[in-house]
């Protein structure tokens, strides 16, 4: 025969495989032993398994249970999880804050044992055993499938280290909340401003700087060179006041204020006149209006962030070397240079600065480039009352920054974060970190960007490592979101700063208790509502305002506290949370929410480990609140109209000056509760978070609603798919045509394209032809900014009063004839007035000035003009650009094309009148786009733009030119073009026909003569158009900076809108299936009645109807509301108003019980409380759990009853039992019952199997069984032990107990006499005897037995049915007793006894004759009477006494 030979090596059993499959190495099965995987040559050698000996107790009490262990081979140590806790049911899973949970360590080696983590908050269960536990690089890894992966630290762990989920869970803190780019400025002042700032630039914008020329010695004339920017003197177009005059150290670059203001400044000496005497030396420099952040100590790069737009975040370190996740990021840090404002400066020996001019000529803003060169971070503290590194274990903190238009997050700073670096409750402690414009090195990798949230589900059943990785397999990887919130969104300005802080005195004095009488007034500012925390002198910390009589500071008369206050006079409040804190107006205050543009606003919900939902959006349905139309999450922003609403809703003006922005709005109606509108996933809430919905975070272990993983924090995030777009800078928009102004002037303008606006509104040029000249654009364009027909310069007009006057001393008329500005050095024009002629003095003011004097002779005048010299600044200034609503309607370029192509201009024959001058840069011939417009946008072309032509009437050669054919009129200081006319030809005067030039020409007949306006022409000032946006295809949402926690952010909406909180109580401890629908106070399922509280926890009586039962689910999700009513919410009158309870119906009460289907007797209910009336009504959804409670069975009868039975093998069928599950209708009595043999030993307690049950049936309306003989006449005699259970879906429910005695059944039976005497006449005297014949199997105590009954009375004996009448033996509790044991064995005892016993027949007679016969030698034998029926013998049950 073959051999076969395995060794088995790989110590690997194999049960998967056919044992002629098991590979080599492999083993089929091994009992008791175990083979060797030692390193030496007795590998693959079979070993005896060792057995168990008890070494260590490790429970704290007697119901602590090992849930888990695992055993690290290497160091000799078993790790154990131990609970004393179990779940109710295994659907329902609870917490305990009276649980023990533990992890020990035992040491194999040493034999000792270490509790490594122990509390409450491990929150372990007999019901979810730890099966996933690995030990990795000396952390220890588990899983229950009930809580989140946690890990903990081997060499750190010693029973009080880890005391917090935070700490244990293998998922990390996520820090929410963005960094805050601003700050109070002083303690509970409310005012606001941002952190960014620009610490390098000496000056403000309308500030300057300068070199002392000379010392100064106690004199308020300073005389200055080297002038920079502005210097303001007093009674400027700004302020009355001139600017603020410092002085700068030479040395050190610290910034002084002098304490002086400009009066006057004389730009043609350079002398500065300040208020009062000074003493300075030469060469000092003096800064006007100093920029008050300014820092002579920054050594940051200044210009670094001039054209970065950058965020900034944080994320943390901990101290096992994870990273949470990144925080939301903030806006961009972003302030313009000149804080966005547009800059006319002009003085003289100075540059000129018009940004207006060189914006549309470069088609860029050049100082919309970022300011700021530092920012003050300020990194908000999680929500802990001790120290990162102990209730979180951070150990650094790293400072984030991103750029705009780049992907990298780079770190810039790594900061240490120690054990004595602690946040307190009060707020302070947030972090602050001064960034200076220092470029971050450190780049993130890649991954990290999409990192949203660590990768840990919620929950594992599995866990295994491979590598050095942790595996989890069958998780759940998420929470189930609502699937919408009932919020809404709107655009608005951007609010005023508010952070709801407020102050009030208390009326007549100190006060004290919990209700205070407040003094109304000046006294009352800020924000004071119900929830503000209150604080002051006398009142205890945490005093929350729990009413307050009037919602309006300063009329609060009354509020009532939390708790009782001593001797109270001043009072702080503060808000609770800080959501609604209204800051962005100073900490973003040059930011601005893009208009034109659709907007959808949704909510991010977060658990405190950063797994975050979908995005939820609201629900359909738009409101009005205080004139602000709130939309559901979608919402168009337009561009703002020539009105706007006010406060009140009226519509004012909309003024574009004091704009400070739009910002989104979201309006939350009602809190985020633990129900939420989808059927399916409206499930029960518990703290552990056991089905799909995990509610609402709760921190505290020592509740009972301890909620680790519930729904923690939320962010807004905002999708916006229309991107990219560009700013058109224009030179002016021409309204109509240049040549005729009365031509379509609001459907068609014209723009000149230079610069990259040509490539801004670029040709289509995809299908054109070779020759082609025009060309279209398919781009759209948004008006947002025209030429307006204003003049930069103040201007002004007059007559002369009585008619034409020459000279230089001019009387003027008075009145409305005078309008403008007429000033010293005011330029003058009209005809008659010499070029360069200027006021010299002015007697008046407008309009009564009478008299002026001018530089220069004029001749023949009647009406003049004054224009503001260069040299002072107008108010006028950038008036000739204004803003632009277009609505909703764009334009389009129909055509573009050259000048020359698009009109047929010839610049050396131009038209009569020639206005094309007005276009920017004419002589280079520039393109032209024909703009197709919904309404007239920019001026025509004769805006304040003066031409004249004619042609000359002869051949001449003179400076006089005789006209013909005059088109408008010629006026001094008009710019001259002609043939032959050299350049820089100007008008002296005209006096129709005649002109006179500034120089003698050579012109011929009919030469054409062009005059036009020398200074700029009038439609040539800034104007903007804006492209339409560029749609992205992506389906993204941008994170903003906007996030809280989901419980301040109930509480606010509470406390706002008197929004029920919750509920009193819930209490369905008599929800129980005894419950009866009639009478309707005994179908009540709670214990007590609840009430509806709010955020404060003060009851509200809602009214009638305002809390309804939205919908009732069981764990199928069938809605009992919609369709059967099983339920029906009670509401109690008066005296109990606001108390309420909850009944079934009678289809409750037919169609459910404590059935083995869970879902189907377990229930959630959605209750709805509406505060308020219609339409500022807020409703509040509680979602609350009733889980049917059983009522053990019960056992009607049992026949026989319990207790011991009598009984022998011959039986079939030995007791019928009867009983009923708890459900209080009958027709459920019967439901999922199940009778069930518990027990059946023998009087040793040996287990045998003689009983069964019968088929279990209905009987009316019980549950009936028979209990069966299995073994009919084969069961030893003797006692058995019986139980028999009544068990329903929860378990077994009543027991019944029996002794089942099993006896003989006599073979035969006769009725015998004996002859013991006689009487006188020869008569015989009997005695009566019952012979018993016993022959059963296995029966040690087999024979005969004689009955005779020797007592006294009884002389004659006793036959058969005299002994069952003896031993009361009418059934099967009361046999008939064989006894065996007191049995007379032998004859010639002398006396007759009851019993004999023998083991055949005929030698028990003889027993019974030799002791009960006649004496002598040959007495009489016993004789048989007869034998009894075995019908009458199986009549009754026999039992032998045994020795």
């Amino acid at each position: 025969m073959p051999k076969v030979t395995n060794t088995f090596i790989k110590s690997k059993l194999n049960k998967d495989l056919d044992a002629r499959l098991i590979p080599n190495g492999e083993y089929r099965d091994a009992v008791n032993v175990q083979v060797s995987r030692s390193e030496s040559d007795s590998v693959g050698s079979l070993e005896n398994v060792l057995g168990n000996k008890l070494i260590n107790t490790f429970s704290g009490g007697v119901d602590d249970l090992c849930i888990g262990n695992c055993v690290d081979e290497s160091n000799g140590i078993i790790y154990l999880f131990y609970t004393n806790y179990k779940d109710p049911s295994e659907t329902e899973r609870t917490y305990s804050i009276n649980a023990n949970n533990y992890i020990y360590s035992y040491n194999v080696e040493t034999n000792t044992a270490s509790v490594l983590v122990q509390g409450a908050f491990l929150n372990f269960s007999k019901t979810n055993p730890i099966f996933g536990v690995n030990i990795l690089e000396n952390f220890l890894f588990w899983t229950d499938n009930r809580n989140q992966p946690r890990k903990i630290n081997l060499s750190l762990a010693n029973g009080s280290y880890y005391t917090t989920e935070d700490q244990i869970s293998v998922a990390k803190y996520n820090p929410y909340k963005s960094i805050n780019l601003f700050q109070e400025t002083g303690n509970n002042t409310g005012i606001v401003e941002t952190t960014m700032k620009d610490v390098t630039s000496k000056f403000l914008p309308n500030g300057g700087s300068a070199t002392v020329n000379g010392a100064v010695n106690n004199s308020a004339d300073v005389i200055v060179d080297e002038i920079k920017g502005e210097i303001l003197a007093s009674n400027n177009q700004y302020s009355i006041t001139g600017a603020e005059v410092f002085t700068v150290n030479n040395i050190n670059g610290q910034i002084t204020a002098l304490n002086r203001t400009v009066v006057t400044f004389t730009s043609a000496t350079l002398k500065v006149t300040l208020n009062s005497a000074v003493t300075l030396a030469d060469d000092v420099r003096l800064i006007f209006n100093a920029n008050p952040y300014y820092d002579h100590t920054f050594a940051g790069d200044p210009n670094y962030l001039n054209d970065l737009f950058v965020r900034f975040s944080y994320r943390f370190r901990f101290e096992d070397g994870e990273y949470s996740i990144m925080a939301p990021f903030t806006q961009i840090a972003f302030i313009p240079n000149q804080d966005g404002y547009f800059i006319y400066f002009k003085e003289d020996g100075q540059p000129e600065q018009d940004d207006l001019a060189n914006s549309y000529r470069s088609t860029i803003v050049s100082f919309m480039e970022n300011k700021i060169d530092t920012v003050k971070l300020i990194i908000p503290r999680p929500d802990i009352t001790g120290s990162l590194s102990g209730d979180l274990n951070i150990s650094e903190l790293e400072i984030l920054i991103k750029e705009s238009d780049g992907l990298a997050v780079k770190v810039l700073e790594t900061i240490q974060i120690d054990s004595d670096y602690a946040y307190n409750a009060a707020g302070e402690g947030d972090l602050l970190y001064d960034y200076k414009s220092n470029k971050a090195i450190k780049t993130l990798p890649s991954s990290e960007l999409i990192r949203v949230y660590d990768k840990v589900p919620v929950r594992a059943f599995s866990q295994e490592i491979t590598g050095n990785r942790v595996i989890y397999a069958n998780f759940q990887d998420k929470h189930t979101p609502p699937v919408s919130l009932d919020y809404n969104v709107a655009v608005t300005k951007k609010d005023n700063v508010d952070l709801h802080q407020g102050a009030a005195t208390t009326q007549g004095g100190a006060q004290s208790g919990t209700t205070l009488t407040i003094a109304t007034g000046s006294t009352q500012k800020g924000t004071i509502v119900i929830g503000s925390i209150m604080s002051g002198t006398g009142i205890p910390a945490d005093t929350i305002v729990t009413s307050v009589n009037n919602k309006s500071v300063p009329n609060i008369t009354q509020i009532i506290v939390s708790k009782s206050v001593t001797g109270a006079v001043s009072l702080i409040f503060n808000a609770p949370y800080f959501d609604a804190n209204t800051v962005s107006k100073s900490e973003y205050p040059t930011s601005s929410l893009k208009q034109n543009r659709n907007y959808q606003v949704g909510v991010v919900l977060s658990d405190r480990y950063g797994r975050q939902s979908s995005v939820i959006l609201s629900k359909d349905a738009n409101i009005d609140s205080t004139f602000i139309d709130f939309k559901n999450s979608t919402i168009y922003n337009p561009y703002n109209t020539s009105n706007e609403l006010d406060t009140t809703g009226n519509f004012i003006n909309f003024n574009s000056d004091s704009w400070p922005g739009d910002s989104l709005k979201v309006l939350f109606n009602s809190p985020i509760g633990p129900a939420e509108p989808a059927a399916n996933a409206e499930v029960q809430t518990t703290a552990v978070g056991s089905r799909d919905w995990p509610g609402i975070y709760n921190g505290d272990s020592t509740s009972v609603d301890y909620n680790p993983l519930g729904w923690y924090s939320y962010k807004i995030v905002v999708k916006q798919t229309q991107q990219d777009y560009y700013n058109v800078y224009l030179p002016g928009i021409m309204a109509s045509y240049p040549e005729s102004i009365s031509t379509e002037p609001g459907s068609t303008s014209h723009v000149v394209l230079i610069n990259d606006n040509i490539n801004k509104v670029p040709r289509d040029l995809s299908e054109v032809g070779p020759d082609q000249k025009q060309f279209r654009s398919s781009v759209r364009l948004f008006g947002r900014v025209e030429n307006t027909g204003a003049l930069p310069f103040i201007q002004g007009a007059a007559n002369r009063a009585g008619g034409s006057a020459s000279g230089t001393l001019l009387t003027l008329a008075t009145g409305a004839s005078q309008t403008g500005s007429i000033i010293a050095g005011s330029v003058v024009g009209g005809n008659g007035v010499p070029a360069g002629t200027i006021v010299t003095s002015v007697n008046n003011t407008v309009p009564n000035i009478t008299q002026i004097i001018v530089s220069k002779s004029v001749t023949n005048v009647s009406a003049l003009t004054f224009e503001t010299p260069n040299n002072i600044v107008s108010t006028n200034y950038g008036r000739q650009s204004t803003q632009y609503y277009p609505g909703e309607s764009s334009d389009t370029a129909s055509i573009i094309s050259t000048v020359r192509d698009m009109f047929d201009y010839n610049p050396i024959s131009p038209p009569n009148p020639n206005n094309f001058p007005q276009f920017y840069d004419l002589d280079s011939n520039p393109l032209i786009a024909r703009l197709s417009t919904n309404s007239k946008i920019g001026q025509i072309s004769t805006t304040n733009y003066n031409s004249a032509s004619g042609f000359v009437n002869a051949n001449i050669t003179s400076a006089t030119i005789v006209l013909k054919n005059i088109e408008g009129t010629p006026v001094a200081g008009m710019a001259v073009t002609g043939p032959n006319i050299p350049d820089d030809i100007t008008v002296d005067s005209f006096s129709t026909p005649n002109v006179v030039l500034s120089e003698s020409v050579t012109l011929k007949e009919n030469d054409l003569l062009s005059f036009a306006q020398v200074e700029t022409p009038g439609i040539q000032f800034l104007s903007v158009y804006e492209t339409e946006p560029t749609e992205s295809q992506l389906d993204i949402y941008w994170e903003t900076s906007t996030s809280g926690t989901i419980t301040g952010l109930n509480t606010l909406i509470e406390n706002t809108t008197g929004a029920a909180s919750t509920l009193s109580s819930w209490t369905p401890t008599d929800f129980k299936e005894s419950l009866n629908y009639a009478p309707a106070s005994g179908a009540e399922i709670l214990a007590t009645d609840f009430q509806v509280l709010n955020s404060q926890g003060a009851a509200i009586v809602l009214g009638a109807n305002k809390l309804r039962i939205v919908k009732v689910l069981d764990g199928n999700g069938t809605n009992f509301i919609e369709q059967t009513a099983y339920f029906q919410l009670i509401e109690r009158a008066s005296p109990n108003l606001g108390s309420y309870n909850i009944k079934i119906f009678q289809s409750f009460w037919n169609n459910i019980w404590y059935s083995p289907d869970a879902n189907l007797r377990n229930f959630v209910f959605s209750l709805e409380a509406t505060v308020g009336t219609f339409p500022n009504e807020v409703k509040s959804t509680f979602t609350r759990t009733a889980d049917l409670i059983n009522v053990q069975p019960s056992i009607n009868s049992s026949v026989p009853a319990t207790g011991n039975i009598f009984t022998n093998s011959t039986e079939s069928s030995f007791i019928t039992l009867k009983g009923v599950n708890g459900a209080n209708n009958p027709a459920n009595r019967t439901k999922d019952l199940v009778w069930s043999i518990a027990k059946q030993t023998n009087a040793l307690g040996q287990t045998v199997n003689i009983f069964n049950l019968s088929q279990q049936v209905v009987l009316s309306t019980e549950w009936k069984v028979e209990l069966l003989n299995s073994q009919v006449d084969n069961i030893p005699m003797g006692d058995y032990n019986l139980e028999i259970d009544l068990t329903d879906p929860q378990g077994p429910g009543q027991t019944a107990i029996y002794v089942m005695k099993f006896g003989t059944v006599p073979t035969n039976i006769w009725n015998y006499q004996l002859q013991n005497g006689t009487i006188s006449g020869g008569g015989a005297v009997y005695r009566n005897g019952v012979l018993i014949q016993v022959n059963q199997t296995n029966n040690p105590n087999n024979g005969f037995y004689i009955y005779t009954k020797s007592q006294p009375g009884f002389t004659n004996g006793v036959d058969f049915e005299q002994w069952v009448i003896d031993y009361n033996a009418t059934g099967i509790t009361t046999p008939a007793l064989i006894d065996r044991k007191n049995a007379i064995t032998s004859a010639g005892i002398g006396t007759c006894p009851s019993w004999m016993y023998a083991n055949t027949k005929q030698a028990v007679l003889d027993i019974w004759k030799g002791n009960c016969g006649m004496p002598g030698s040959n007495p009489p034998v016993p004789q048989e009477v007869n034998q009894i029926s075995n019908t009458e013998i199986a009549e009754y049950y026999y039992q032998i006494l045994e020795p």
